[in-house]
């Protein structure tokens, strides 16, 4: 397996973050921790974006996946991005206590374990919450239930940047 990485941040919140101007719209971020392998992360991306009637794991994220029951910021870390131990690991993550009261949107960012690694990566992926909650609670009402974007570099990982990937990847969604 890959080396351990934090469950979270020091600065995360366990518990849902006052309520603020931003009102009750809510982002998780989930990285999704791959091995250096470019096939792996692209696998996880499908994984995750899979919408078919008959896989497990879409018909886990649509009926089963409690957003409200993980935390604002959590890691998971893969051998492999097979379907079922992506599944395995969000089943993992979810807490037993709801975490907020409201409708909450989760941003899967598929991220290599080195560019993980690189401190200011670990940094901006735990400010990408705040960045996306940033905006007007209408457009985060309008997000997708799920996005997933990828990290190809680590200079790539800054939350200004991954915000755009976001908003980019909810607009092709929704076409």
């Amino acid at each position: 397996m890959c080396a351990h990485f934090p469950e979270k941040s020091p600065s995360t919140p366990k518990s849902s973050p006052s309520k603020s101007a931003r009102g009750q719209c809510r982002i998780k971020v989930v990285a999704v921790i791959t091995d250096d392998d470019d096939d792996e992360k692209a696998e996880c991306i499908i994984n995750l974006r899979s919408e078919e009637e008959d896989d497990d794991l879409a018909q886990f994220l649509e009926h089963d996946f409690d957003p409200q029951k993980i935390d604002y910021f959590d890691v998971i870390e893969l051998e492999t991005c097979k379907a079922i131990d992506l599944k395995k690991e969000l089943v993992e993550i979810q807490g037993d206590q709801v975490l907020t009261d409201s409708d909450v949107k989760v941003v899967f960012v598929a991220i290599s374990e080195t560019d993980f690694l690189d401190g200011t990566c670990q940094e901006e992926l735990d400010k990408l919450q705040y960045t996306l909650e940033g905006l007007r609670c209408s457009d985060i009402e309008e997000f997708e239930d799920f996005i997933t974007i990828a990290v190809d570099s680590s200079n790539e990982c800054k939350a200004n940047e991954m915000k755009e990937a976001v908003l980019e990847e909810n607009a092709e969604l929704k076409e």
